[in-house]
């Protein structure tokens, strides 16, 4: 079983989908791999935005639930990769966590770079998530 971290800004869109996404077809391909998602500069424990609860629940994930945490150490310690959504996450998350560095990688391609749909349509989300989506599958068929 790995455990994989996905880390945007505030823990309220991006990476709150792309955990959501990737625990939902992690359990529909019957792998015991899961995710967690943090963010570098949350203030607060918010929950995910609407737009971003709606669209992950088009990819078959429930993020009702999800309330921001922000990137702590022991988050990564046992963690087998760790997805950041942009190259300014990545730089960030290394200088912040240089043990962890190691770990951190960009969302994998088509995936790569994510931008932030905060305060955009549904519609924005939606992209958003499709693209998350695309990574997701990736990371999920290289693992076990």
């Amino acid at each position: 079983m790995s455990k994989i971290v996905f880390v945007c800004t505030g823990n309220t869109c991006r990476s709150p989908m792309a955990e959501g996404i990737f625990n939902a077809l992690s359990e529909a391909q019957g792998k015991e791999h899961y995710a967690l998602s943090c963010g570098l500069s949350v203030l607060a424990p918010l929950p995910a935005s609407e737009n971003a609860v709606a669209a992950a629940a088009e990819f078959g994930a429930d993020i009702n639930n999800h309330r921001a945490r922000r990137a702590a150490p022991e988050i990564f310690s046992d963690a087998a990769a760790v997805y950041c959504m942009t190259a300014a996450h990545l730089r960030q998350f290394s200088a912040l966590f240089p043990e962890y560095a190691s770990l951190a990688r960009l969302m994998p391609p088509p995936c790569g770079e994510v931008p932030d749909p905060y305060g955009g349509s549904l519609s924005l989300y939606t992209e958003t998530a499709a693209k998350i989506y695309e990574g997701v599958k990736e990371i999920l068929d290289k693992l076990p």
